[in-house]
Order: structure tokens, then C-alpha cells, then sequence
């Protein structure tokens, strides 16, 4: 009997440690995701020395729009493409190295750099709005080589260029809405500039009208959605 006893003990001890978990077992999940966080942030750096963030045409040949260039990209983006304006809608942080870089290579290549800062969620105000759709304009009417940017150049340049496509161009909602998301636009948490922007569709058509941008606000006016 003390045999079996010492067997059933032995079993059932056996069990427990089968069934406890390892206080390291997080590790086997944690791993992989700080592997992967790692691999993202080197692949993100890597290409963003390569390629501009978010770069890609207003009107083709002439005006650009992307995020802020990295700075060993910057100046040859700038000569390449024969800018000769730069409209910018973030603060200048001197501490930036893409910022600084972008701020010499404009002032050796004789580039005007004109700067309307707003939010980063893309809310400015109507008349930051309608001075950059301005500059659009007027790159767009006289052939006056452009870059339009902010930081990751999704809200703020997608809200402006959101405006002009829809006040000065009037083109489809619905495209512009598309427009919007292939550039990082996120439809379902970023409702902010959208709003923005529709709320104050009247007061941006008004000041592009003072402007002569427009030869009269619209009406009906646009509204920016999937149309």
C-alpha cells in the first residue's frame, strides 16, 4: 500500500509540474513582437533614405506633395525636380536634422520656402486653409515647381489638397476621399481634419473667392466623404 501511495504521489507531482506555467512563458509571445516593432522601425528608416515619405503629384510634373524628405534625400529631391517653392505646414524644430537640411538646401538652390504651421491632426484655420490652396493654385497656373509638405504628409497636406481638389478643381468626392486614404489617411480613426474641413468649406470657399482663386463660392458646396 505505501508503494502505490509513493507511485499515485509521484504521478500527481508529475502532473503539477505539467500543468504549472513557466513564469517566463510571456517571453515566447513578447519576442516575436519586439522582433518584428525592430524590423519595422529599421525597414521604415532604411527606405524613408531612399524614398520620400508619402511623395506623389498634385499636378504632375509640377506640384508635389509628400512628408518631411529625409535629409540625405532632400537636396537632390529639390534640384532633380527644379523646385522652386516650397509650401510647408509644420513648425520649423531647429533641432530637426531633415528640417535644418531642408532649410539649407533651400537657401543654396535660391528656393522660397513659405510655411502656414497647423495642428498635426490636420485643423488649421480657414485662412491657413485658403493660403495654401492659393499656393497651390498659383503654382498650378503658372507652372511654378512645387513641393507641398508637413510631417508624415497625411493630414495636414492631405486636408489641404483635399480642399483644393474639391473647391478649386471640383473634382469627384468620392476620388477625393480615395485620394486622402492612399496616402495614410485613416478613415476610421481620424475623423478630426475631415471635420474641420467640412465645417469650414464655407468660410475657405469665401476667402479663395476674395482671392480671385475662385470666380464664386459654390453652390452647392462640396463636401469631403466617400461620395
Amino acid at each position: 500500500m505505501a508503494e502505490s501511495h509513493d507511485e499515485a504521489g509521484t504521478e500527481e507531482s508529475s502532473d503539477s509540474k505539467t500543468k504549472t506555467p513557466s513564469k517566463h512563458g510571456w517571453l515566447h509571445w513578447v519576442w516575436p513582437v519586439v522582433l518584428i516593432a525592430s524590423l519595422w522601425g529599421v525597414w521604415h528608416e532604411f527606405h524613408e533614405q531612399w524614398f520620400p515619405r508619402n511623395l506623389g503629384p498634385i499636378a504632375e510634373g509640377v506640384v508635389y506633395r509628400s512628408g518631411q524628405i529625409d535629409r540625405r534625400l532632400i537636396y537632390g529631391f529639390l534640384e532633380d525636380h527644379g523646385i522652386e517653392r516650397i509650401v510647408v505646414m509644420s513648425n520649423y524644430e531647429y533641432d530637426d536634422p531633415d528640417h535644418v537640411a531642408e532649410k539649407e538646401a533651400a537657401e543654396s538652390l535660391g528656393i522660397e520656402v513659405v510655411r502656414h504651421s497647423m495642428r498635426g491632426n490636420g485643423v488649421g484655420t480657414p485662412e491657413s486653409y485658403a493660403a495654401v490652396v492659393a499656393l497651390i493654385d498659383d503654382a498650378v497656373r503658372n507652372d511654378i515647381p512645387t513641393l507641398v509638405h508637413c510631417s508624415a504628409g497625411a493630414q495636414r497636406t492631405g486636408g489641404t489638397v483635399a480642399a483644393y481638389r474639391l473647391l478649386v478643381e471640383q473634382a469627384d468626392p468620392a476620388e477625393v476621399y480615395d485620394e486622402a486614404r492612399s496616402y495614410g489617411w485613416d478613415t476610421d480613426d481620424d475623423h478630426t481634419w475631415p471635420a474641420f474641413l467640412n465645417d469650414n468649406m464655407q468660410s475657405i470657399a469665401v476667402l479663395l473667392a476674395e482671392q480671385g482663386v475662385l470666380e464664386q463660392v459654390p453652390d452647392p458646396l462640396p463636401a469631403f466623404g466617400p461620395g
